[in-house]
């Protein structure tokens, strides 16, 4: 399912960038790297 959303998003929108993450919610937030970016979206 992960994959596949993934994908669908990134036919819609070829220019997104997305990184899919398997654990609880916890774990994936600290599995997520730095960024210099002002903001990201996260959806679990």
């Amino acid at each position: 399912m992960l994959e596949r959303s993934a994908y669908e998003l990134l036919l819609s929108y070829p220019t997104l960038q997305v990184h899919g993450l398997v654990g609880t919610y916890e774990l994936a937030l600290q599995q997520l790297p730095a960024t210099r970016l002002p903001t990201r979206m996260l959806f679990f």
